[in-house]
């Protein structure tokens, strides 16, 4: 499968966190939304640095043309983050 997370609904949103100045890549990537808090267990991050969002869709192998299949997406999502130390 092409998409961001192979397995999951196209359109859910994908959140990744990496170092700064570190892009994301596929293994980063983890589910966001009420359906990850359903068992009430949190999403704990693995490692400091930033938090990004993500649609998941169909990554583009064309390098002159990365966001292809990205540009047709409409909507938007509303996220709450909310952040403790252990």
């Amino acid at each position: 499968m092409r998409s961001v997370l192979p397995g999951g609904n196209y359109g859910a949103l994908l959140g990744a966190i990496r170092e700064t100045g570190v892009t994301p890549t596929s293994t980063d990537v983890f589910l966001v939304g009420s359906g990850t808090m359903t068992s009430g267990v949190p999403i704990v991050a693995k490692r400091g640095g930033k938090l990004y969002f993500t649609v998941n869709d169909v990554q583009s192998k064309d390098k002159d043309y990365p966001n292809m299949f990205f540009e047709d997406n409409i909507g938007f999502y509303y996220a709450k983050v909310t952040i403790s130390k252990k």
